[in-house]
This record gives structure tokens, sequence and C-alpha cells, in this order.
């Protein structure tokens, strides 16, 4: 797949089918995140993998925000838990987690990437060692949904040329918000049916 079209078309994914992810493509996200660049090559980030049922469960009744309950987190078939050691650079995970995020669309799995849980009941849970911080859960799960794209700022107004506030592109403008939460709530979400599914390159689950 084009590396351009997985980075346009991939989704944060909030509706999974129940089905199984096999363990061997799961080996393949991980080792995607191996390869994402580390600070003098000292590759300082862990993942754990979490397939088993009764674990799966506990982490995601542990995923709130406040008092709300990210329930997308019980439907997932697996999950991926982000550790960085202390000595660490913040930056090698988030380069880890997007190689995860276009590999795993790249084979027509859905992701989500979860900040908000209970950090400190994980790391009992999964005898995670307080060296490491736990920086967050990668959902995986065929997905059900095709989200539509959220809107974005344009490329004028986040990126200069040469000097600051210098748009690389004229901006076009727009009186709609394009950054925020206001404008995810503007952003309407397709149904789960099999016709919408295909709108998008990827988005039919395998059998």
């Amino acid at each position: 797949m084009d590396v351009s079209e997985a980075i346009l078309h991939r989704r944060s994914i909030r509706k999974f089918l129940d089905k199984q992810i096999p363990l061997e493509d799961i080996i393949k996200i991980v080792e995607a995140a191996r390869w994402a660049p580390t600070a003098v090559n000292r590759q300082k980030t862990r993942f754990i993998v979490v397939t088993d049922d009764d674990l799966l469960k506990k982490i995601a009744n542990s995923a709130k925000i406040v008092f709300y309950k990210q329930k997308h987190a019980a439907q997932a078939a697996a999950m991926i838990v982000v550790c960085l050691d202390s000595t660490a650079w913040i930056e090698e995970v988030g380069a880890a987690i997007q190689n995860m995020l276009l590999q795993a669309f790249a084979m027509q799995i859905g992701t989500c990437w979860i900040g908000a849980f209970d950090r400190d009941f994980v790391r009992t849970l999964l005898k995670i060692p307080h060296i490491y911080k736990i920086l967050a859960l990668i959902l995986l799960g065929y997905y059900s949904e095709n989200p539509k794209p959220p809107p974005r700022l344009e490329l004028g107004k986040i990126a200069y040329l040469n000097k600051w506030r210098n748009p690389i592109l004229k901006p076009e403008g727009s009186i709609l918000p394009k950054s925020g939460a206001l404008s995810i709530l503007l952003t309407k979400h397709l149904t789960d049916t099999e016709s919408q599914l295909k709108k998008s390159p990827l988005a039919e689950p395998k059998e």
C-alpha cells in the first residue's frame, strides 16, 4: 500500500467486530514499531501484547475519562500496552505507535490509541516494573464502522516557510471549526452497514 494512502485513510476505530486476530498478524504490527527511530538506537520502548479475555476485560474497565467509560475498549480483540524506560525520550513512543497504526491499517485491522486509563492498575495487573512509564493502550480489532475524516487545519495555518507566520501555502479560510472538541462533534460518522464500509478502500473486514 502507498504510504500516503495509509496516512490519509487511517482512522481511530471505536466499533469492533467480535472476531479474533491471528497472533502472527499482531506480531507483524509490533514488528513495525521495532523499526521506528530511537535516540542513539537505545531502543527503550517495550510492548505488552494482551490477548487473554480476562485481562482484556479488566484493562478495559480501567479505561475511563473521569467517569466516562470508554466502552470501545471492551470490544477490542487485543491490546498493546506501550511502555517507555524512564530515561528514554517520549518522542520514540510516538514514532513507534504511528508505525503500528499504519501497519495495522494496511492489514485491514482497526486501531484506537487510548491515553486515559488507570496506569497503576495496569502496572500491577501486568507486573510492569516501575522503571517503565506506561504511555498508552493501542486497541486492535477488525472494524465495523467507517468514520469520516475529521476536519484538519489547512496546511497554511500550521506550516510556515523560512520564518514564523509566513504560510507555506495561502490559507483558504473557513467559518467552520477545524480543530478542538467542536470540530469533532460536527463530524458525522457513517453507520456500520456493509455498503458504507466499502466506501473506504480498506474498510471491508476479513472473513
